[in-house]
């Protein structure tokens, strides 16, 4: 704050003078920087951006400094003109790493300094970035570090968080579930479960806090399926559940065919062998599912934080065919247009509608006829007539139902 006040009143910090050509430019900076801080357009972005990683409530995320720095980071991006899709990629990445390895913890604004001016320095942005996302998540921290940090009873852990914001990401069913999501859980406040029952453990000798509540024992449950569970051990309420796979009769969970057991058991990071464990088996659960909970969030950085997924992205279409491109001229032409257009809309709608959320896909030859068909026949009009405002409208409708295809 003393620096941007001695900048304010025009300071050189070389030599030590005050000018007036400084004082001008200051101002100028601070305007357009505040300017683009408050805007709407801008900071609603970010929030797609910081929901579409995952964390869809204020509950998944404990340091606001994280928040403040992925917002100067994408403001810093925006302002160096990287394509939007490199943005969203970049700023959910910078997120999820500066949440696992607790970036700014400790002298937030120290490390701000710091990272704002290597950016700022770097000959290459989006690749410095990259290459500091490497160096700060390699395997070491994947394979090492990360598991370890499993290792606490901490239940607002940004690790235990991040979990929840990767499965949400997954679009995955709670513990036991067939439809309950994990995404529905969070925004209504679902129950915390502990997979080995804590009246089960204290019962059996495991008293301490430090053990009945490490992260590693925890899953997202319905609270019908929690209160079904009750004190049982696992190799017993899993011996009734796996039960009822064969009597299409639920008692615990709503779970009634093996193979959506397995795959739930799998996606919630249950180790290989739980339906049989007891309380012998507690330590070498919690050490297993760490791993596991790790590769989770490992999976989600890498294969799911990815851009387009995507409403929020536009369509560029070359006009590589601006010969054949006409602008209709007579009221007849604008009116079939329009149509085709409307026409085309409607058969892009079904195709969106039709794509499962948080899915990414190749443009099909089909669909690159279709768009090349949109091209041709509405876009240069489109893009040109002031005349009509609902045209403009049905236009601007039709390229976000599009999107999905992209």
């Amino acid at each position: 704050l003393a620096d941007l006040v001695a900048l304010l009143s025009g300071r050189d910090f070389e030599t030590r003078e005050y000018r007036d050509d400084i004082i001008e430019d200051s101002y100028r900076k601070l305007f357009e920087g505040v300017r683009a801080f408050v805007d709407q357009t801008n900071f609603e972005r970010f929030l797609m951006i910081f929901k579409s990683a995952g964390i869809i409530d204020e509950s998944l995320i404990r340091s606001r400094s994280v928040v403040n720095f992925g917002y100067i980071l994408f403001l810093l991006l925006k302002e160096k003109g990287v394509r939007p899709d490199v943005i969203e990629r970049i700023v959910k990445r910078w997120l999820v790493m500066s949440i696992i390895t607790q970036r700014y913890t400790s002298s937030p604004e120290s490390q701000f300094d710091v990272d704002v001016r290597r950016i700022n320095e770097a000959e290459d942005i989006v690749q410095y970035i990259e290459e500091e996302l490497a160096r700060q998540l390699n395997d070491g921290f994947w394979n090492g570090i990360l598991v370890e940090n499993f290792n606490t009873s901490v239940a607002s852990s940004p690790y235990w968080k991040i979990y929840l914001a990767a499965q949400i990401t997954l679009n995955e069913s709670a513990f036991l579930s067939k439809d309950m999501k994990v995404r529905t859980l969070v925004e209504n406040r679902g129950d915390v479960h502990h997979i080995f029952p804590k009246d089960y453990l204290q019962k059996n000798g495991k008293n301490s806090r430090v053990l009945y509540n490490q992260i590693a024992n925890f899953a997202l449950i319905q609270t019908e399926t929690n209160l079904q569970i009750t004190n049982k051990a696992p190799n017993v309420y899993m011996a009734e559940v796996m039960m009822q796979c064969n009597t299409k009769e639920a008692t615990i969970g709503s779970i009634l065919d093996r193979e959506v057991l397995e795959e739930n058991l799998r996606i919630n990071c249950i180790p290989q062998g739980f339906s049989k464990m007891s309380i012998e088996n507690f330590d070498d659960f919690l050490k297993q599912r760490r791993i596991l909970m790790a590769q989770k969030i490992k999976e989600y950085y890498i294969s799911s934080l990815k851009t387009g997924m995507a409403r929020r992205s536009f369509i560029y279409m070359p006009k590589e065919a601006n010969n054949i491109l006409q602008k209709p001229k007579r009221a007849t032409e604008k009116e079939q247009s329009l149509f085709a257009t409307k026409d085309l809309q409607r058969r892009f709608k079904q195709i969106y509608e039709s794509i499962k959320e948080n899915t990414i896909y190749q443009l099909s030859e089909e669909a690159k006829e279709l768009l090349y068909q949109y091209q041709c026949d509405c876009i240069d009009y489109f893009n040109k007539s002031n005349d009509n405002i609902i045209v403009k409208l049905e236009r601007k409708e039709s390229f976000w139902k599009i999107t999905k295809l992209a």
